[in-house]
């Protein structure tokens, strides 16, 4: 299991934090209307696919686009996303289900105690989050400070039809309200692309 990944997060929080300007936004017109807004105006969203194009992910916000400045936020990382204006980040970390002898659960329960070690926090059991179509995915969300920043993140455990993964969406912990408004809806659109693999 790619359980440096966590380590490495750590690590690259800072470098994310401060890797502002890096984000290109590229929006798409979906035509919905956003729920905050009665008036049926139309809302910008921005899908950000992978380098490989296995994974995709839509934002709810114009303002969110993908990871193009020269550092990756993790060499290992599958997708990359930022919103410079809100000081937020979303990163997807997957590992091919053929490599792992375990379930979805006993694989959530590695990565859940990977994250406790690797940001010094006591998340304890992860809840099960509903998110449609049929993705019951675990989410966990928790505070932590990286070399005096405090972030606030919600990692949720991902499971698609050929990988597991996670699914990492979060701020500065003044983005806190931020974070919780949007990542489930972010979360609800994370797919893995119709590809063989």
């Amino acid at each position: 299991m790619k359980s440096k990944k966590i380590a490495i997060i750590v690590c690259v929080v800072l470098v994310m934090l401060s890797v502002f300007g890096g984000c290109s936004s590229k929006s798409s017109d979906n035509g919905e209307a956003s729920p905050a807004n009665a008036t049926n105006k139309k809302i910008k969203v921005v899908t950000v696919k992978s380098e490989n194009g296995l994974f995709s992910v839509t934002f709810p916000d114009a303002n969110w686009g993908k990871n193009s400045g020269e550092e990756t936020m993790n060499e290992e990382s599958d997708l990359e996303a930022c919103n410079e204006r809100k000081n937020s980040y979303c990163m997807a970390l997957m590992e091919n289900k053929s490599d792992f002898s375990c379930t979805y659960d006993e694989y959530a329960d590695v990565i859940i105690e990977n994250l406790e070690t690797g940001y010094g926090v006591d998340i304890g059991d992860a809840k099960v989050v509903d998110l449609g179509n049929g993705k019951m995915w675990k989410s966990s969300t928790f505070e932590a400070s990286v070399d005096s920043i405090n972030i606030y993140m919600k990692a949720y455990i991902v499971e698609t039809e050929n990988y597991y993964g996670q699914l990492l969406i979060w701020s500065a912990k003044s983005g806190q309200e931020y974070i919780d408004d949007i990542s489930d809806d972010i979360a609800k659109t994370f797919t893995e692309a119709n590809k063989a693999v």
